[in-house]
Order: C-alpha cells, then structure tokens, then sequence
C-alpha cells in the first residue's frame, strides 16, 4: 500500500514530511489557533456567496468528504482529489469547486488580518499555498480561480490561476511546478524508507511547523516545563495575562481604526487630515527592498557570506505562550 501525503502539506519541509511519517508527536495547535480558522470558515462563505453575487459563478460548495475522516473520526470536509503517483499516493480536499462552461474549477478564500493581508499584497503566496494549489491543478488538470479578502475593510483580490480569463480577476503565476512538490515529497519518503529524518529547509512556515521541535533553531520547545507555584510567579503570570488581554483588544482597535483612516484617505484623495487631536498622513503604496537571500548565496561564494557576517547585540531571549 502506497505512503499517502497530504495536498495541504506538500509544501513542508521534507522533516517535516518525514517526521508525520516516521511517527514523532506533533505539537498540538493552541486553542486561539482552532478559534481564529473557526472564525476564517465562516467568513469564507461570505466571500463565496459574493462571487455568486456579485460576479455571477457557479460555485459548488464541497460538504463533508465520505472517503476520508480525521484522527477523531469526523468527516473531512471537501471535494476529494487524488493524485496517484509510482511512489506515493497525493489526497487532498478542495473547499469549493467553481462551474465555468461545464467544467470544474477549484476555488481557493483566503480570510486574513490587514497584516497578513498587506504581506500577501507585497510578497504574493506563501510557498505552501503554491504548492497546495499546485497539487490542486494537476489533479483535477484544469485551471482554478483564487480569492483573498482582508477581513478588516473587506478589500478583495481575486485572480485565475492557469490558462483562464474573468472579467474583474487578475492572474497569478505559481512560480512552481507539480514535479517541483513531488520532488519534496520525494526526499521525504526516500528518508522515511531508510528510517531517517532528511536536512529541513528554513522557511517562513517554520514558525507554524509541527515539529519544528526537531530543527536546532526550535530545539528547546520540546523540553518538559517545571511547574512553579510561588507567588510572585503566580501574580507574574496573571499580570502577563491581563496585559496581553489588554494589548490584544488594543492593536485590534488600532488595526480598525488605521483601516477606516485609509479608505477615507483613499476615496476622498486626501493625503493629510486631523480629526478628534489625531493627525493622518497617508503616503501612498510602499514598498522595502530586501536583500534576496537564495540569490546572494547562488552568486557570492559563501566565504565571502561568512566574512561579512558579523555577530549583532546579545538579548534574553525569552519566549512566553498561553
């Protein structure tokens, strides 16, 4: 029986991939993690509704998948879709399919935060998105469509992906091939057969990764915590809560409030305005450069890196979860 890999994680790092297979305890999500993909579920359907409404599709909403279920046996919720490959077996569930002259396209929503949003603007997909949608495209070989939506000022960036054209979306190119994420998968599994774990890749998915336990950087997530029940520690950890209740509640005021700011800026082309003892400047569309790391290293041998790579300031580094 063929190793199954999952579409929504064919973009992980081969560790990644290998450690899932090879049996290590994943770091389970925390409670705000489950909350806020709740929260992103029901605003995704406000954003399908709209493409019926608004820009007249069919869409197709998937329902619950009869073939698959999660580890507490409830059903997996989407189209089901295979990729049967020589080495592996690729399943993954699309949340809506869009009906464009009978044929069927998969449809991506994406509900995000302004930061994350004004990320997306700026950097395009991240590389596990690619990948998923990659892995969307070859298995039902056809072209899919790909919404993004702020959900602070409903902002909405719509494009196709692959050889397909809709009035109002835009296009995006993957910059990644199907064979490019299999090639991934590859890695892993060879790893897997050998019982070993393959060299993890730095990404920015690092930080969500599962087992990133397992990589040097994340090493000391794993370590058992000592219970302490002084106190001043007590009172330590319930003064950290209130204030982080509290700067929570206060970013997401100020997120709101720099949102209703802009689309007055924007709609009535002002670039400088007082209201309330506030004073709004408004500057445009801006953009950092940055130094393209991958690049560097492909055109600068590395002992030229290491020379000019000096040590910056030391800091505590502690890390605080609830």
């Amino acid at each position: 029986m063929k190793p199954i890999y999952h579409m929504s994680e064919s973009g992980n790092c081969p560790k990644s991939l290998a450690a899932s297979r090879l049996g290590y305890e994943p770091i389970k999500d925390n409670p705000r993690s489950e909350r806020i993909m709740r929260s992103g579920n029901r605003h995704e359907k406000l954003i399908a509704q709209d493409l019926v409404d608004e820009d007249g599709l069919v869409i197709l909403d998937a329902g619950a998948c009869e073939k698959c279920s999660d580890e507490e046996h409830r059903h997996v919720g989407g189209h089901h879709v295979e990729i049967d490959d020589p080495l592996v077996r690729l399943v993954g569930h699309i949340d809506r399919i869009a009906l464009i002259d009978e044929v069927q396209h998969p449809v991506e929503i994406k509900s995000m935060g302004l930061f994350a949003y004004n990320k997306f603007k700026k950097y395009g997909l991240s590389d596990g998105y690619k990948a998923q949608e990659a892995c969307y495209l070859h298995a039902m070989q056809t072209s899919g469509l790909y919404v993004v939506r702020c959900r602070d000022d409903d902002e909405t960036l719509k494009f196709t992906v692959g050889a397909m054209s809709i009035p109002g979306f835009g296009y995006i190119d993957l910059g990644i091939s199907f064979d490019e994420v299999l090639q991934n998968i590859y890695t892993a599994e060879l790893a897997v057969q050998e019982k070993q774990l393959p060299e993890g890749k730095e990404t920015p998915l690092c930080s969500w990764c599962k087992f990133r336990y397992l990589c040097d950087k994340y090493k000391d997530e794993k370590k058992p915590a000592s219970i302490v029940s002084s106190v001043s520690m007590a009172e330590a950890a319930l003064m950290w809560k209130e204030g982080k209740s509290a700067f929570d509640e206060a970013e997401a005021k100020m997120e709101q409030a720099k949102a209703t700011f802009l689309k007055y800026a924007k709609d009535n082309k002002i670039d400088k305005f007082t209201t309330n003892g506030l004073t709004v400047g408004y500057y445009g569309t801006r953009q950092n450069p940055y130094l393209d790391q991958k690049k560097l290293k492909e055109l600068v041998p590395e002992t030229v890196i290491k020379m000019c790579t000096k040590d910056g300031k030391t800091w505590e580094d502690i890390r605080i979860r609830q």
